[in-house]
């Protein structure tokens, strides 16, 4: 299978996965808070540095075993959105939206913010035992993905 994908690469074209992120997640914010205005919907943006992560990981996440860390890649970052919307959201409140991003051991989990009209947007946030779409204030702020990023790569954020 590597030799064949090697072979569509140097045929073909690699493109970016950013626009079709875009959409979809304005998909997705569109079947949870499906009363929003179209204004509304154009405030959902993933910050840029969250975006080019998911190209470069493709649809793998990675563990970083030894601190008991994970970030998700597209799949697992999508699967674990949905069901933390559907278990806790409140479509009634219609609070900022997010994305779940990763986990540490089973109580920290990790979202980065993408809805602009949140003072938050951009910044990962922990929430221990409980998530955005719940209370959103209970999050402790991380900075920006990168700066997330880096601290996981120091021994954990």
């Amino acid at each position: 299978m590597d030799d064949l994908y090697s072979k569509l690469v140097a045929k073909g074209t690699l493109y970016s996965i950013e626009t079709d992120l875009e959409r979809f997640f304005k998909n997705i914010f569109r079947s949870f808070y499906n009363d929003c205005s179209y204004e509304e919907y154009e405030n959902l943006v993933i910050p840029k540095a969250y975006a080019q992560f998911l190209e470069k990981t493709e649809n793998d996440g990675i563990a970083f075993y030894t601190i008991d860390q994970y970030i998700y890649g597209l799949y697992q970052m999508i699967d674990s959105t949905i069901e933390d919307m559907d278990c806790n959201g409140n479509k009634e409140k219609k609070t900022a939206f997010w994305l779940y991003v990763g986990h540490r051991n089973e109580r920290g989990f990790f979202f980065i913010c993408c809805d602009k009209r949140s003072e938050s947007f951009g910044q990962v946030c922990e929430f221990y035992d409980g998530s955005p779409f719940m209370n959103p204030k209970d999050g402790l702020e991380l900075g920006d993905f990168k700066t997330f990023c880096n601290a996981v790569l120091n021994g954990g954020a």
